[in-house]
Parts: C-alpha cells; sequence; structure tokens
C-alpha cells in the first residue's frame, strides 16, 4: 500500500499545482467537514498540533513547526547563491595558510579556490594533511575524515536520511550537546550562519569498518573514492557526523533531497560535519545563501493549506495515512537570472505503515510546489 502512495504522490506532484483560491469563505466551507472532526475549533498555526480526520483513510494529527517570531506575515527573500569573497573567506577557515598556496580554477560557472596540504581545522591545534575547496559552497575534510566519510552508514533520499545500524549513544571524547554547541558556535561566529542540528550520529570505528565491509561487497572496491584503499580502523576514527539545517531569517531552508523536472536538484541549507577527538574534521556547505531583498507576504490560514493537501489526497483509495508534521521552512525556486527566491512552504510529511512521504504546499496561496 505504501507503494500505492508513493505512485500517487509523483504522480500528483507531476500534475497541474493547486491554484489559488480567492475566496477565503469558500474555502472554508470546503474544509467544514474536516473542522468538525475536531470539535468545530478554530484551526491555529499557534495550537502546536492539528488532530482532524481529512479525508476516508488519511488523518491528521501533526506537530506544528513554525518560529516563535512568524504571526500572520512571513518574509519572501531573494537570494544569490556562492560567497562573493572566496579569499577572504579561505583566511577566516585557515589563517596559517598563505594566500599564494591556494589555488584558483575558473570552470565557466565562477570561480573556486581549492587547497591541498597541511591543515588545522576548527577545535585543534595539530596540523593533518586535509582538502578544502571554496566555491558556491565550502567544503573541507582531512585524510582521515576522507576515509570516514567514504563508509559513512547514512544515505540522504527523497524520503528524508536512511541509517544502518545503531548510531546512538555517547564518545569518550565528548557528549553530543557539547560538540553541538560547539559547531553551531563556530558556524555562527566564523562564518555568520544560523544553524541548529537535525540530526546527529555516532560513528564508532567498529561500525565504519563493517560499512567498509559492505561497501567492498556491493560495489567490488570502496564505493564515493577514486580508488582503492587499503585503511586500517581504530579509536581514533571514532566520530560524530551532524546533520545541520541552516536558517534564513529564522526560518530553517529545504534539506531534502528535491528534483525539479525543469531546474534540476534543488539547493539545500543542509550542512554536514565530521567531528573527532581531533576537531572538527569535516565540514560540507552546499551551497551559501545572500539575501537580496525581502517581500512579506500573509501567511494562509490553516483551512487553506488543508483544503490543498485534501484536494491532493481525496483521490486516493488508500488505509491509515496519517499526516505527522506540518513544518514552516523556505523552498528555492531558480531564477533565470541564477539567483533564487525563497519561498516559504509547509513541508507536510505523511506517514503510512512506518514510511514517510513529505508533500510542499507554499504557505501564502496553497499552491502545491511540483516536481
Amino acid at each position: 500500500m505504501l507503494a500505492v502512495l508513493g505512485t500517487f504522490l509523483c504522480l500528483a506532484a507531476c500534475g497541474e499545482p493547486v491554484q489559488e483560491t480567492e475566496k477565503k469563505g469558500t474555502e472554508r466551507k470546503e474544509t467544514a467537514g474536516a473542522a468538525e472532526n475536531a470539535d468545530n475549533q478554530e484551526l491555529s498555526w499557534e495550537d502546536g498540533r492539528i488532530s482532524l480526520t481529512l479525508v476516508e483513510g488519511v488523518s491528521v494529527d501533526a506537530e506544528i513547526i513554525k518560529p516563535d517570531h512568524i504571526g500572520e506575515t512571513v518574509e519572501k527573500c531573494r537570494v544569490e547563491i556562492g560567497n562573493a569573497d572566496q579569499m577572504g573567506l579561505a583566511n577566516v577557515l585557515f589563517p596559517d595558510i598563505e594566500a599564494e598556496e591556494w589555488k584558483v580554477d575558473d570552470y565557466g560557472f565562477g570561480t573556486v579556490l581549492s587547497y591541498k596540504g597541511n591543515l588545522k581545522v576548527p577545535f585543534s591545534q595539530a596540523e593533518q594533511q586535509g582538502n578544502a575547496r571554496i566555491s558556491e559552497g565550502i567544503r573541507f575534510y582531512t585524510d582521515r575524515w576522507l576515509k570516514c566519510e567514504a563508509n559513512l552508514p547514512v544515505l540522504f533520499t527523497s524520503k528524508g536520511i536512511l541509517t544502518f545500524g545503531d548510531l546512538s549513544g555517547e564518545l569518550d571524547f565528548d557528549s553530543r550537546s557539547a560538540v553541538a554547541e560547539k559547531v553551531t558556535g563556530y558556524l555562527r561566529e566564523k562564518l555568520g550562519m544560523e544553524t541548529a542540528v537535525e540530526e546527529m550520529y555516532t560513528l564508532r570505528w567498529q561500525t565504519l569498518e563493517a560499512q567498509e565491509e559492505k561497501n567492498r561487497e556491493d560495489g567490488g572496491e570502496d564505493l564515493k573514492t577514486p580508488e582503492p584503499q587499503n585503511w586500517t580502523w581504530s579509536e581514533e576514527d571514532d566520530s560524530y557526523y551532524l546533520v545541520l539545517e541552516r536558517y534564513i531569517n529564522g526560518i530553517p531552508m529545504l534539506n531534502d533531497h528535491y528534483l525539479r523536472r525543469e531546474e534540476g536538484l534543488a539547493p539545500v541549507g543542509r550542512i554536514t560535519v565530521g567531528y573527532s577527538a581531533n576537531g572538527m574534521e569535516g565540514l560540507d556547505s552546499l551551497e551559501n545563501f545572500i539575501v537580496t531583498e525581502t517581500e512579506p507576504v500573509e501567511l494562509a490560514g490553516p483551512e487553506v493549506i488543508l483544503d490543498a493537501l485534501k484536494k491532493k489526497l481525496e483521490l486516493l483509495i488508500v488505509d491509515s495515512v496519517t499526516v505527522t508534521q506540518m513544518k514552516l521552512i523556505y523552498f528555492p525556486y531558480f531564477r533565470p537570472d541564477g539567483d533564487c527566491d525563497l519561498i516559504p512552504v509547509w513541508r507536510i510529511t505523511c506517514e503510512q505503515g512506518g514510511e514517510e512521504q513529505h508533500i510542499y504546499i507554499e504557505a501564502d496561496t496553497g499552491n502545491e510546489v511540483t516536481e
């Protein structure tokens, strides 16, 4: 049955978006049946949870996640993607590396600043061999972290993050909470990025070694590496792997894998960090977003968003689908000039049989974001 839901969601997403309704009174009437299941209560984003039956087979028992500072209005943003002052950023990240040691390449779509050699990574006094790259985003890693990253028991998919094995618990060198505080503080103070930890995983060397063996069995050689490696594993490889959300104007960015038919893979605010006893050994910030314009828009009421969701799902014959979360995020739309518009949307999580699908509905118009 889950496959039926997944197929339907894909077909619906590729169709026409729900059109904006001009008369909100009509929208309230259309959702009156659903609202009656909530004892005729006035639906509000401030309630923190919405519980009702949306359509036969589809129930809503959803946590509402919305920043406290968002009231009746929310801002659309226009942003530039990239890092304008790459050398200045390089000096912030690695002040011990001389400017002439960085390599500058122009691939036609913009310059890329890169370095290979000894790095003194954040929260470490010792130098390690590694690589750094600054382009639209920021990426650096030590050679030690590269072998961990090549064998992560974590996958990013269109349905969320898939994990393999037990990735819980604390490591001896530092606690989860202390590492999370250090990393978010560093990103804020050094790079001006407001972030929050979305997921955090404990990677023990035995887990990484087991994943490497699985990769060899599946692929014949180490996956995600240019050539076979002869790695050995030890306690030095025990690490935390953090997945962070990037915030713009106090609203989290899209963090999901989302492919749009005409635009390609949507840019995301996801930042990943590898942290060991040797410090912050890996950072991957896929894109950097610089706000250039903002425009306030009115936040549509819950009945408008639920009506759009109802129209999407009411033709589906399916049992036991539950809407578990409605989270306000920014979704990026590419512009012809290469910039992006960040549109506030509700990321709606639908659960069936223990698996999740996400639907995205614009928070001001009620239109669905389509693939």
